[in-house]
């Protein structure tokens, strides 16, 4: 990264070569990131997978939700879309290490592709899970989809959170104040935010931190061009 010293793209990614050969899972994940994101060296979606796989099979969670992503949104002409192991993967990230971000993308995926009463619920409470982990975004798609649910009959959304959640979380005065600033009782605003949040899932990047897919998506495209 050139943070501390003089960048050298190359000489980093020797290291990396070398963590994941010989079985570093970090290193593996980190160097997966990279292909994937296609930022520092020419994007190869194939040698990501190969390598978020290889970690995926030791239980390593960020590799399970990127796999997650990748099935979710598909990838060009490589991957195509099957949002059956999207599930699967991000089922095995929460399972294992209760993972904040597969949460989102779980309930994204729920809400958006295999909508029905049961999952809809489902996405409820992983996004509830998730916020509670101070994943901001789950706020957000939270207000959405209970806004959806209940419209403007906030006792009834209040009393399907007290079923959910602990009381001394009081979630609901958060999310009441949330949907106001949206602005979520404006239809056009509504429909805005709805179809905005349809395009976002999150990554984690090779450094950890969450990313959101569209970043990627998007260089994917201009390489294309």
């Amino acid at each position: 990264d050139g943070l501390f010293v003089n960048q050298d793209i190359q000489k980093g990614l020797n290291y990396l070569v070398q963590s994941s050969d010989n079985g570093h899972l970090n290193g593996n994940f980190s160097l997966g990131c990279i292909y994937h994101e296609g930022k520092l060296v020419e994007q190869d979606i194939n040698k990501a997978i190969k390598l978020y796989k290889e970690s995926s099979s030791l239980y390593h969670q960020y590799s399970k939700n990127n796999l997650g992503v990748i099935y979710k949104n598909g990838f060009g002409e490589i991957i195509e879309q099957n949002f059956s192991n999207a599930e699967i993967y991000f089922t095995e990230a929460i399972k294992e290490k209760n993972d904040s971000l597969s949460m989102y993308n779980l309930a994204n995926l729920y809400i958006y592709h295999l909508d029905n009463e049961a999952n809809i619920n489902k996405s409820i409470e992983l996004l509830i899970k998730s916020f509670e982990q101070k994943f901001k975004p789950s706020m957000i798609l939270l207000c959405i989809i209970l806004f959806k649910k209940h419209g403007t009959k906030y006792v009834n959304m209040k009393n399907e959170l007290s079923k959910i959640t602990d009381e001394k979380l009081n979630l609901f005065p958060n999310i009441y104040q949330s949907i106001k600033f949206l602005g979520l009782e404006n239809q056009d605003e509504f429909n805005k935010y709805y179809q905005y949040l349809k395009k976002h899932d999150f990554l984690y990047d090779y450094n950890f931190g969450p990313i959101s897919s569209t970043t990627i998506s998007n260089r994917n495209k201009n390489n294309n061009k």
